[in-house]
């Protein structure tokens, strides 16, 4: 068994911590997607978000997916939910270069509940043995918990390369009244980036009316830069910097591409 030995937490929550003056000119979408500096600024405050938002652990580095990801859906009520995904996935899946199958024996696991308290409880004594430090699943659970709204969403390293992305578990509240909305959010972080910003530029991830399921070409931009070759889990910001100056140019011209192919 793949054995887990640190915990990093994404969650749908206020990020009102993360407002800076915009260095950028665009006012839509396809203008940022051409603006360098817009796009910097998008990508840069996703990848800091999840590392950023709470004082239990703080990394300097990007993770992403090296491995094939088994996908699967559980709990009260999800086959509700299946359209969701299924839609959410087809949205996002052609500017991954990841494989994807729906597998009983997941790596990256969505669970619907009405008690999300509970069903952590449940599963608590097997995050635990997989862990290194003792008690620490709870101390971060209950601070992440604190500051979650609908889902807390809980990311783990591989156990033989720490500084690749290993597993994720994401628990969504079934009866919040923005679910579908915090589903295409908690299933679009589970790939690197840090979810929900309110004054993320052109993005679903910052609609604060909380209904929106519709990625923009900004969003789709970003995990398609995130997957770039170039870029590879366990490199410093300030690696991730260099290389986005490097590649920007050919990668947008890339997307632009493919976004074309599938319309």
């Amino acid at each position: 068994m793949l054995r887990f030995l640190i915990l990093i937490v994404l969650l749908v929550f206020p990020a009102s911590v993360y407002a800076q003056e915009k260095p950028y000119k665009a006012t839509t979408v396809d203008e940022c997607i051409q603006e360098k500096e817009c796009v910097w600024f998008a990508f840069e405050k996703q990848l800091r978000a999840d590392s950023e938002a709470t004082g239990i652990y703080k990394r300097n580095y990007i993770l992403k997916w090296n491995k094939s990801i088994k996908f699967s859906v559980r709990g009260k009520n999800a086959q509700k939910f299946l359209p969701l995904i299924v839609d959410v996935s087809k949205q996002l899946a052609p500017f991954i270069p990841i494989n994807i199958n729906v597998n009983h024996e997941s790596n990256f696991r969505i669970i619907y509940t009405d008690d999300i308290d509970k069903t952590f409880a449940n599963i608590e004594p097997h995050l635990e043995q997989n862990m290194a430090t003792k008690g620490s699943i709870r101390k971060w659970y209950e601070e992440i918990k604190s500051r979650a709204e609908g889902a807390v969403g809980l990311v783990l390293s591989d156990g033989s390369n720490l500084k690749n992305l290993g597993a994720v578990l994401t628990l969504i509240d079934i009866n919040h009244p923005a679910a579908k909305h915090i589903t295409a959010m908690e299933y679009y972080s589970a790939f690197g980036l840090g979810g929900y910003l309110e004054d993320q530029p052109f993005s679903l991830l910052s609609d604060k009316t909380k209904t929106n399921i519709k990625f923009t070409k900004l969003d789709k931009f970003l995990l398609f830069l995130l997957y770039q070759p170039e870029f590879k889990s366990g490199q410093s910001f300030e690696e991730v910097k260099d290389i986005f100056d490097k590649i920007y140019e050919n990668t947008k011209t890339k997307f632009l591409e493919k976004l074309q192919q599938q319309q």
